[in-house]
């Protein structure tokens, strides 16, 4: 069972930008559909149904076709720019590969009359147009997979293109330069007034924006070095069992005094400009006296541990075996580590 469609529209199906300035664009709508059984006769089958919005109109062609050809890359893991051959595709793979993975088990299930139906898998991808504004066209690629259990689950991802020549406009593009420094900056400021006073909505509103983007990749965005500090605490918690945080506040003053050089020291200097609000003509005491607004932050206003003595470390002897193993996952950090250096980070903070 099989259907197909071709849907041209003179508008976009969401016109967003109507109101919001930099043009629009116009979009067509291609659908495609089919329901597979995972062998002849099985009741057993799997759905697959694909919505694909894409350019039509209203920038150069050009622009149109390299988005076109993103939205299929990113939403179809297609190496075309034709809508309809990239859909066919992958529809076929994807019927291809329930087939495969579920011919043994459907084997099992034939006969079982209460298991009719277990192999009933279904993939709904969509691409959606959202308007543009200020010269950028922005479409989400949505997909559901349900392969039995409880639920399935959904993945969406946005794409942002610029409507000049479609060339594809990413995290990094979005967000200026100090965006890491400015959120270090709210969260030093409303941490300890939340800290003070629980009740404080607005300083534990604010506290969220911070925190959402603390792991979530988008700071990090342009960014290589690995996060060094990170496997060295997982050494302090595997080997005396002190939270993560509170390991993590006790080495990273360290961190940052160990690596302060004339190769870093602009880093630091815009660390205390942009997170702690400090001035002064000698970067080097700049960049020494935001490594010690850290320090006072995390010890004298948040209460955390000062030192690794103060969470019951009392002595050096796991202290190489912990840098051998930390040296691992610190392959590629802001400043490389040797196993020395490492040690001799476990040792300022002792």
């Amino acid at each position: 069972m099989k259907t197909k469609t071709l849907i041209s529209t003179a508008v976009s199906i969401l016109v967003l930008a109507s109101c919001a300035g930099g043009g629009d664009i116009l979009t067509d709508i291609y659908e495609d559909s089919a329901t597979v059984a995972v062998a002849e006769g099985s009741p057993n089958e799997m759905s697959v149904s694909v919505t694909i919005e894409y350019p039509a109109g209203g920038v150069p062609a050009e622009a149109a076709d390299r988005m076109t050809s993103a939205i299929l890359k990113e939403a179809l893991g297609a190496d075309t720019g034709d809508v309809a051959e990239a859909v066919e595709h992958y529809i076929s793979t994807v019927s291809e590969e329930y087939r495969s993975e579920c011919s043994d088990l459907a084997e099992d299930f034939n006969g079982l009359e209460e298991l009719v139906g277990a192999l009933c898998w279904e993939r709904q991808v969509s691409v959606l147009y959202h308007g543009s504004h200020n010269g950028i066209s922005s479409f989400s690629a949505i997909t559901y997979d349900y392969s039995g259990g409880a639920h399935g689950s959904t993945v969406e991802r946005c794409l942002n293109f610029r409507l000049s020549d479609g060339s594809p406009v990413t995290e990094t593009d979005l967000f200026i330069d100090g965006y890491a420094d400015t959120l270090s900056g709210l969260l030093s400021a409303r941490l300890g007034m939340a800290f003070s006073n629980p009740e404080d909505y607005d300083a534990r509103a604010n506290l969220m924006w911070p925190g959402t983007h603390a792991i979530n990749g988008v700071v990090g965005d342009g960014c290589s070095p690995a996060w060094c500090v990170h496997p060295m605490e997982h050494e302090l918690s595997a080997f005396y069992d002190i939270t993560h945080g509170e390991g993590l506040a006790i080495l990273t003053p360290a961190w940052m005094e160990h690596i302060l050089n004339d190769d870093t020291l602009d880093n630091f200097v815009d660390f205390a400009k942009n997170v702690w609000g400090l001035s002064g003509d000698d970067d080097y005491e700049l960049a020494k006296a935001g490594i010690d607004a850290l320090r006072k932050f995390f010890f004298e206003t948040m209460g955390m541990p000062a030192n690794l003595r103060e969470v019951g470390i009392t002595d050096e002897k796991n202290f190489e075996i912990m840098a051998t193993k930390a040296c691992e996952g610190s392959k590629g950090s802001f400043v490389p580590l040797s196993k020395e250096d490492i040690i001799e980070i476990f040792r300022k903070a002792f």
